[in-house]
């Protein structure tokens, strides 16, 4: 067995399972995984992201759904919601895309969402953690296209990441603005 066959056992012990296109799958959801593939390939962030999905066998589900978030199942499948009428990927499908695989990344490294042995407080600091360094990698993603998809930063606006992506940009990443930037982030959630 080799290293990335030790660490394929370590995901499936970690998820269950990788997935298989689900039944209630979108009528153009391999294009558009495959275009949001294309587009997440161009950055080295991306790339990277990609390069794990296709080690472990990750397979996205793209399912019709009126919703704009994806999720990671614990079973280590995942969804990347579309409009049903659309048939073209956009940069929302490419972000919630490496968000999903940045997640399952995560897992792989042992950093995992359900965790029985924290109490509340820590496992909600450790998800909001979680949350904070997929996020980063979209600003990330965003930045390595911002030439030539300048379309995705304005995704990620969209988003609600604003904030983020300018500490990101303009501190260098500092984990103070950083933080700062997600505190701000929530609050303006919670308000709305």
């Amino acid at each position: 067995m080799n290293d990335r066959d030790d660490h394929k056992t370590h995901l499936h012990s970690s998820f269950g399972k990788s997935t298989e296109t689900g039944e209630n799958s979108h009528p153009f959801g391999s294009k558009i995984l495959e275009q949001s593939r294309n587009l997440l390939k161009k950055s080295r962030t991306g790339t990277h992201l990609v390069n794990i999905s296709d080690s472990y066998g990750f397979k996205p589900d793209v399912t019709p759904s009126p919703e704009q978030n994806g999720f990671l199942y614990l079973d280590g499948s995942m969804n990347i919601p579309v409009p049903v009428a659309q048939n073209t990927s956009d940069p929302r499908q490419a972000l919630e895309l490496a968000a999903r695989l940045r997640d399952a990344e995560q897992g792989i490294l042992g950093y995992k969402r359900d965790r029985d042995d924290l109490p509340p407080e820590e496992l909600e600091a450790q998800n909001h953690a979680k949350n904070l360094d997929i996020i980063v990698d979209l600003c990330r993603i965003s930045v390595e296209l911002e030439n030539e998809a300048p379309e995705v930063k304005n995704e990620l606006f969209k988003m609600g990441y604003r904030h983020i992506f300018e500490a990101f940009k303009e501190k260098s990443g500092s984990n103070d603005a950083l933080l700062n930037a997600y505190e701000k982030m929530i609050e303006e959630t919670k308000s709305e």
